[in-house]
């Protein structure tokens, strides 16, 4: 009850951002009260905490607290969507290409940190960030990697710098976001032949599981919501 009231506090003040660890720790106390979890895992959505509904959708949806129909749209959510949808637009991506790219690489977690100093929402390197930030029409004293529109961003800036590169080829592009455009470059010289092909030779077993996962996270979302001028902004699912 506790942990509710805060909820319900911080929502009258506006603060939904700041409702997840309410959330969590209310999820820690609620048992096997299946109204209650579904509530959560409402509200989680709701207040954006795209990581930690995934996470507890797919704890429901193993225990037959929710139907796989229901469980498949958390498990890919709209995350971010607005701001998806403007840098897109302004790129000229597909932005379920995008949201599958930031699933696959943070999994909607705006403070992830890989080992390799990669950071936020599209886990963008500082000196590929601070490379692209012109292009993205940030000032390098404004990058903050993990705000989640920063990242954006300058995720897709450097999504469309790719995309010129290799010729629209999204398989490529995808490759050369997680193995570097030289890798690409060099696959591409010693590997012609069509995508499917292409894919299995490519050189970093890392890199060809990470194009097949980020390719296939984008023909889900385009299954599961259609085209994207169609998509509404509302990120609850029903």
């Amino acid at each position: 009850q506790f942990h509710l009231t805060r909820i319900e506090a911080l929502r009258g003040l506006g603060l939904r951002e700041l409702e997840a660890p309410e959330l969590r720790a209310t999820e820690n106390h609620i048992g096997g009260n299946s109204s209650l979890q579904k509530f959560v895992l409402a509200e989680l959505q709701s207040a954006g905490a795209w990581f930690d509904a995934i996470q507890m959708a797919m704890r429901m949806a193993a225990q037959g607290e929710i139907g796989p129909a229901i469980a498949e749209r958390i498990r890919y959510p709209r995350g971010f969507w607005d701001s998806v949808a403007a840098a897109s637009g302004r790129n000229q991506l597909d932005p379920y290409l995008v949201t599958a790219l930031i699933r696959q690489e943070s999994l909607f977690n705006p403070q992830a940190r890989s080992i390799s100093d990669a950071r936020g929402l599209m886990q963008l390197l500082p000196t590929t960030a601070n490379r692209y930030a012109a292009t993205a029409g940030i000032t390098t004293s404004a990058i903050d990697l993990y705000d989640p529109n920063i990242s954006i961003q300058l995720g897709t800036a450097y999504l469309r710098v790719l995309m010129d590169m290799f010729g629209g080829d999204i398989f490529k592009v995808v490759a050369a976001y997680n193995g570097g455009e030289h890798s690409v470059s060099q696959w591409n010289a010693r590997y012609p032949g069509d995508d499917d092909q292409w894919v299995e030779n490519i050189g970093f077993r890392e890199t060809r599981d990470y194009v097949k996962k980020v390719i296939g996270g984008m023909r889900e979302y385009h299954q599961l919501y259609g085209s994207p001028s169609a998509v509404s902004t509302s990120t609850r699912t029903p």
